[in-house]
């Protein structure tokens, strides 16, 4: 299925896939939780065909592959037990004071193309635009990666040309302007959140 994406930084993105810098092989992501979320018992019950409250969205991924068919979904608009969750791990661990979280859903042929990430929808949302400086973007925006379920046959996800190999709730930290990229290449759907946050005072 093709995607049409409207993406307020769409050319920024596309420009910026033309100087993807070059991986150094330098482990720039670390685990820094093991988190004791019941996925399993959640995933079971999610209904994938009825998102409710207008959660889901088409990210910047499906303007870098428009045959992509991940699925993603704003966890705080779910309002449910995974929207507490994310909510107490990312104020009271990450000591986050604004954030956004996303679960995502990527079947069978869906890539997360090699990218650096710009935040720019991210920075638009809670009004960041003019409060961080281009050069301060990596060092004040925190990314983080969790995993729903365990690392399957097919499925990959590395960063700076190091792979990880993950376990269900693991909670990475990682440089996001460094190069990433992941995919799933066998049956199983690979299912993971996204976390973008920032300690700012308005």
């Amino acid at each position: 299925m093709n995607h049409q994406v409207n993406h307020p930084f769409q050319n920024k993105i596309l420009e910026a896939q033309k100087n993807i810098p070059t991986p150094t092989y330098k482990k720039m992501h670390e685990m820094i939780l093991k988190t004791n979320f019941n996925f399993e018992g959640y995933l079971s019950k999610f209904d994938w065909d009825n998102i409710p409250n207008n959660a889901e969205y088409n990210s910047s991924l499906k303007l870098l592959q428009s045959s992509n068919d991940s699925r993603e979904i704003y966890v705080k608009q779910l309002n449910d037990e995974l929207t507490i969750f994310i909510h107490n791990l990312c104020v009271n661990f990450l000591n986050l004071t604004v954030y956004d979280a996303a679960l995502m859903k990527q079947p069978k042929g869906s890539l997360s193309l090699n990218h650096v990430d710009q935040h720019g929808n991210f920075r638009k949302r809670y009004g960041l635009i003019d409060k961080i400086k281009r050069d301060e973007i990596y060092n004040k925006i925190q990314r983080y990666w969790m995993s729903c379920t365990d690392r399957k046959h097919g499925q990959y996800f590395e960063v700076n040309g190091v792979q990880l190999d993950w376990k269900a709730g693991e909670l990475y930290k990682f440089s996001a302007n460094f190069p990433h990229c992941g995919g799933t290449l066998a049956e199983d759907p690979r299912i993971f959140i996204v976390i973008t946050g920032i300690n700012i005072k308005y």
